[in-house]
Parts: C-alpha cells; structure tokens; sequence
C-alpha cells in the first residue's frame, strides 16, 4: 500500500480555530516515518501568535476562548515557550531536507489533510519561503484506511505530536490489517508508475 521508498510526515496542528482563512496554528507535532512505518524523528513545536494578529484582539479573544476550552494551550504558555513562525518553517524545512531522498519529497499524512496541508503551507508563507515548500503535492488522508479496516480515527487529546502519535500507532494497526489481504495488480491500474499516491 505504502511506496517503501517514500518518506511520510505524520502531521498534527493545535491552531486558534478550524478557519485556515482567519485563524493560526499555534502547535505543531510531526512523526517522521519511512517507507515500511518505522519511526525515523519526532517534531513538535508551539508557535508564537504574531502581533499582528493579536492587534485584533476581538477576533484573538473569541476565536482563541474557545479554541482554548480544546487544547488549553495558554497565552502566556505560547508567548513564553513557543517559537517565531519563521523559526519553526527553517527548522521543519530543515527536517524535510534530511528526509528527502532520490528526489522524492516527503509526503504529508494526516487524519484530515486538507487542514493540515493548508496550516503547513500557510506556515511556510508567513515565513516567506513559499516557494521552498519542501513537501509532495499529494498528501494523505487517512481516515477511509482507518474506517474500512475498522480501526476508526483516533480519540484526540489535542496536543499536536500526541495526536500524531495516536494517528501514527493506529496507522500501523491498520497497515497491518491490510497487508494480510489480497492486493491488486498495480501494473493493471494506468497511472501505477506514480510513485507518490501508491
């Protein structure tokens, strides 16, 4: 199921809100795997709330209240602990680049991706390195594996590499659940010399 020669990022973000237009991430938590799931690095970093934002403080306070009921990551906790922005998009591109090999990005895996894809790519934009996004265009969603093995999505505790933890373990559950049933002929489905979706 898995290309054994990519690399995948299993990515979480804790955030201000669900609103990529409007809102922030403030964690995120990334488990590094290899082709065959073994783990290769864990990241995870909170990430300071520009002033920009907080200028706004009607829309900090009402969007970040009740995202804080979630993650009950503080204010203060973000401010004193957590890195600028840029900071955290050098050191993910960094991770990227270690893990990049045979000229094949790692690839994003979430339980929903497009979420977290955008926070990714809106990370890298607020950095001003758009253009050095170091990730694979196609990224997974892993929620019809986990559903159709029975697994299910995991229950979330909302910290960003914990979730990441929990979606990784229970990815391994059904990756395993898998690999012991019948698997078609690659060669027979057209695009099969695609090697980053199979």
């Amino acid at each position: 199921m898995l290309n054994r020669k990519n690399v995948y990022f299993i990515v979480d973000f804790e955030t201000t809100g669900v609103d990529p237009d409007t809102d922030y991430p403030i964690e995120v938590g990334i488990v590094v795997v290899d082709g065959y799931f073994n783990i290769k690095k864990f990241y995870s970093a909170l990430i300071k709330v520009p002033e920009t934002y907080l200028q706004d403080s009607e829309t900090w306070k009402e969007d970040y209240m009740g995202a804080f009921n979630v993650h009950k990551i503080t204010p203060k906790e973000l401010q004193q602990k957590g890195k600028p922005i840029e900071v955290v998009a050098k050191e993910i591109l960094n991770l990227a680049h270690q893990f990049t090999t045979e000229n094949r990005k790692p690839i994003l895996f979430s339980d929903n991706i497009q979420f977290e894809f955008r926070f990714m790519a809106d990370i890298f934009a607020e950095a001003d390195i758009k253009k050095e996004f170091p990730f694979h265009y196609c990224g997974w969603d892993s929620s019809s594996l986990l559903e159709s093995t029975g697994i299910g999505d995991p229950v979330p505790v909302h910290r960003a590499l914990q979730d990441a933890t929990l979606l990784y373990t229970a990815l391994l559950r059904a990756f395993q659940k898998v690999d012991g049933l019948p698997v078609y002929n690659r060669n027979t489905v057209n695009n099969s010399n695609n090697p980053y979706c199979f």
